[in-house]
């Protein structure tokens, strides 16, 4: 019989494993690391095999970052459908206990095919356990709580391992694209795009230093939209939903291609979005990974909106309004069309100053990393949007809060089709399944009043250079000359 002392085991939580794993991927030997950190070298190795499950786990946020055990649930798929609809109820701030819990698991078993599974109070404990889940912190005790556990961890994380040129933040938004004020013109009432047909949802996404803006991604309801016949080139990525929503399968298509296009620069980039189905996890990506804040934390941890998406706003509320105003001192009547809107908004993408970026990412990220220090450079939210509302409003002859009405308009409009059990249910057991319908077959009637007028000829257009040209001799402005004379060459190249 053995007199030897059995060793006590040290269990490592998965915050520790992942920085284990991260330094093992930077070339680091398991011995080195063992000696390092007081860790046997065969656990570490261990670990190593693992590789795929312990990063996984914790940049998706499956467990809580101290939890040391990665064990899983006996119905795998059946903790992620429970999961999945636990999130997207608490996304709308409904509250959840655990008899509806229990219940909704009840239900989501039976469409799985689980008739052996009962939800049970010690169900319950080990599910609150292993995903971390307080119910009286869900009602919004401890929202402030998660966000700086994850600022301090996940966070610090990225800014450890990215570049913050490759750190990029996505959020998506409505716009009412032909609505106007309610008091715009000789104190009439003359709403616009209030109902669905005329609303856009828009995704929205920049790096951490301002350096990049991504092109708009623009989701309207219809697929073949009168007004893009003979376009061949549109100001912004656009796709089509029927109701005019972000879906998972949109998002997946959108995060492919710019994994490809990441992948051919040869940069590893952290995104950054919101923890809701309309953001799944994409498999197989390159060069993208996707990191998801806690849930019902991520209204605090979106720089898109910390004033980025208001300021977009801004500037194309600005260029509506001169369209209207314009055509209103001619008194000509004018509908703008779903190509004005897109050309619109990428004009509006392009007036939002890098500057503005940034700052929107210090004020949601430094502050808690750096220990609450205030940053004299980082501006706060109000006055970033504040300063860009008080000029556009004065240029435009609105009062600030009449033009600050106008922007929040449709501020708090749905843009995520709403989730059935049904989908959950899909989505869990097939990842190639498509829960949504993408758009119909048939030409749109949204731009049915459009005249939809002859493309001008090559001399027409010539003709209408000239007029401009001599537009911007009055006015001095050489940068309109310069544009001019580009757009000019253009039309040589291609007709002469």
């Amino acid at each position: 019989m053995s007199g030897g002392v059995k060793r006590k085991l040290d269990n490592q939580s998965i915050e520790k494993k992942y920085e284990i794993i991260l330094q093992l991927e930077k070339g680091k030997k398991p011995a080195d690391l063992s000696r390092q950190h007081g860790i046997p070298a065969n656990t570490i190795s261990g670990w190593k095999k693992k590789t795929g499950v312990i990063k996984e786990t914790y940049e998706k946020s499956v467990f809580d970052p101290s939890r040391k055990k990665l064990r899983v649930a006996k119905h795998k798929d059946l903790e992620d459908a429970v999961f999945q609809w636990f999130t997207n109820t608490r996304a709308t701030n409904l509250p959840v206990n655990g008899p509806l819990l229990m219940e909704k698991a009840s239900i989501l078993a039976a469409k799985l095919g689980h008739p052996d599974f009962k939800a049970c109070q010690g169900w319950l404990d080990r599910f609150k356990k292993r995903h971390n889940i307080v119910f009286k912190a869900i009602c919004g005790e401890s929202t402030a709580v998660q966000r700086e556990q994850w600022l301090k961890t996940q966070m610090r994380r990225i800014l450890d391992t990215y570049e913050i040129r490759n750190i990029f933040n996505a959020d998506e938004t409505a716009v009412f694209w032909k609505c106007l004020p309610e008091k715009a013109f000789r104190g009439e009432a003359r709403h616009g795009g209030k109902n669905s047909k005329d609303r856009l949802t828009v995704l929205v996404a920049a790096n951490m230093d301002g350096s990049q803006k991504l092109p708009l991604y623009v989701i309207g309801k219809s697929k073949n939209p009168r007004c893009f016949k003979r376009t061949k080139v549109l100001q912004c990525d656009y796709d089509s939903q029927p109701s005019a929503s972000i879906t998972g399968d949109l998002f997946s298509a959108w995060v492919k291609k710019w994994d490809r296009k990441f992948q051919a620069e040869k940069r590893k980039v952290a995104l950054i979005v919101d923890n809701c189905r309309a953001y799944p996890d994409v498999p197989g990506l390159k060069a993208i990974k996707i990191f998801y804040p806690p849930p019902n934390t991520t209204g605090k941890l979106q720089p898109m909106d910390q004033g980025i998406i208001q300021v977009l706003k801004v500037h194309y509320r600005k260029l509506l309004m001169r369209q209207y105003l314009l055509h209103d001192k001619k008194k000509a009547q004018y509908t703008p069309s779903l190509r004005d809107a897109i050309n619109f908004l990428r004009s509006a993408w392009n007036d939002v100053k890098k500057e503005t970026i940034s700052n929107c990412w210090m004020h949601c990220v430094i502050p808690d990393i750096s220990g609450g220090e205030q940053l004299a450079e980082v501006q706060e939210k109000s006055s970033i949007v504040d300063a860009i509302l008080k000029e556009e409003a004065q240029e435009l002859a609105i009062t600030v809060q009449e033009f600050r009405d106008y922007i929040e308009i449709d501020k708090d409009v749905v843009t995520r089709r709403a989730i059935t059990d049904d989908d959950i249910v899909s989505s869990v057991q097939s990842a190639q399944a498509s829960t949504s319908a993408c758009g119909n077959h048939e030409d749109d009637e949204e731009d049915a009043d459009e005249d939809l007028k002859p493309i001008p000829s090559a001399v027409e257009v010539v003709e209408m250079l000239q007029k401009i040209r001599r537009y911007g001799s009055f006015v001095g402005d050489e940068t309109v000359l310069d544009s001019i004379n580009n757009i000019e060459a253009c039309v040589f190249k291609q007709h002469c």
